[in-house]
């Protein structure tokens, strides 16, 4: 979880609105990596709760929270699973998700 609060405040440095494709690339990276400690935390067991609770200790603007609850609620879309290679191949299926997503 201090893991993702971490993450959130490198991705709050940057603005929502990324003005060239090399800060544009940057701040989807980083949701990207949002992304991905997302769903590790919640392939180890982390419920919903405790990981919107953890974000509604940032504090943020409306925009950045929405969008970071939009990456934590989607990771719930998601099975849990107990294999190691399942659990990677869903990280790896769900960062690239959002990267994609945001290059958009």
């Amino acid at each position: 979880m201090k893991k993702i609060l971490i993450l959130i405040t490198v991705v709050l440095s940057f603005s929502i609105n990324a003005e060239t494709t090399k800060e544009k690339m940057e701040y989807c990276g980083n949701l990207a990596t949002l992304a991905k400690s997302t769903m590790e935390t919640r392939q180890a067991g982390a419920t919903l709760t405790s990981q919107l609770k953890a974000l509604d200790n940032i504090k943020t603007s409306k925009d950045i929270y929405e969008i970071f609850s939009y990456i934590i609620i989607k990771s719930y879309d998601y099975p849990k699973f107990n294999g190691e290679k399942y659990k990677k191949e869903t990280v790896n299926e769900y960062e690239n998700k959002i990267l994609k997503e945001c290059l958009k």
